[in-house]
């Protein structure tokens, strides 16, 4: 139809169980915009979760911007945007979006009860989010799913992502179908006030660059059979830095550990400690 029409804007949305539910884009459809809304909870006893936006099973390219979204109100489980079951050439795109007091603040998987039709999976591509979660949450969720057929999650994160995680998990990326790259030639995320800042789980694919984890318990967790790449990348102030608990050697090379002598722990400086199988030489001796 015409682009009039092809537009949700400029919205204030409050809802008890979901904001904005776009769903089912066949081929030859339009694109759809869902752009500056506000979009808030109400609490209702008879839902038993809540989102703010869901876009699910598309066959053409789908944009999100400048959208506020806050599910303070709510009781329920909460997440502010979900993203599923949309192939790569039709990648989602989420700019600008802001996400306050959820329990999931973007969430990117291949199963919703039943397995994507998709025939590659889930893609997305996000840049300038801020993300602040309820305690425990979890920031960004990628998340191949145990009882999906395992088709490719990934995430591609740009420029000027940010995530207060309130004592919960900055970012997750679980599955052996999850990848987690990062596209940005700048600060891609910054990552803060969580238990763990990073996590990468059950055969997971991590290559970022550019990311700033700072005041985390634990700047980035590998975890079982989990493959991560960090580089170019701020880890300072954290209580721990990196923590390989993976049968595969993280590769951390060529970041700043918030000292000079690099990295502690198994490294020989007074930076933000690693673990054992942790490859972090050589490193920057700046920021």
């Amino acid at each position: 139809g015409d682009t009039t029409y092809q537009y949700i804007k400029g919205n204030q949305i409050q809802a008890r169980r979901r904001g904005i539910f776009f769903n089912f884009f066949e081929t030859g459809s339009s694109s759809y915009y869902i752009e500056n809304n506000k979009i808030t909870a109400i609490d209702e006893s008879n839902e038993v979760e809540w989102d703010g936006i869901v876009v699910s099973s598309q066959e053409v390219p789908s944009y999100t911007s400048n959208n506020f979204i806050d599910g303070q109100a709510t009781t329920n489980p909460s997440q502010g945007l979900e993203i599923w079951s949309n192939e790569p050439i039709n990648i989602t795109f989420s700019q600008n979006d802001s996400v306050r007091n959820v329990d999931y603040g973007i969430f990117v998987n291949n199963y919703e009860g039943y397995n994507t039709n998709a025939s590659d999976g889930t893609y997305a591509q996000i840049r300038g989010s801020d993300i602040q979660i309820n305690s425990g949450g979890i920031g960004l969720y990628v998340h191949d799913h145990e009882q999906s057929l395992h088709k490719r999650v990934q995430v591609e994160l740009l420029d000027d992502n940010n995530i207060s995680a309130n004592g919960g998990r900055g970012i997750v990326v679980e599955g052996d179908s999850s990848y987690l790259f990062t596209v940005g030639l700048s600060t891609n995320a910054t990552i803060q006030n969580a238990e763990y800042g990073l996590v990468a789980d059950s055969g997971a694919v991590v290559a970022v660059d550019y990311i700033e984890f700072s005041s985390n318990d634990t700047a980035i967790l590998a975890d079982y059979n989990a493959h991560i790449s960090i580089e170019q990348s701020n880890i300072v102030n954290n209580d721990f830095g990196v923590v390989n608990r993976s049968n595969y050697r993280v590769h951390a090379a060529a970041n700043w550990w918030g000292d000079a002598s690099g990295p502690s722990g198994e490294g020989s400086g007074i930076g933000d400690a690693v673990t054992d199988y942790v490859e972090y030489c050589p490193w920057l001796d700046g920021e």
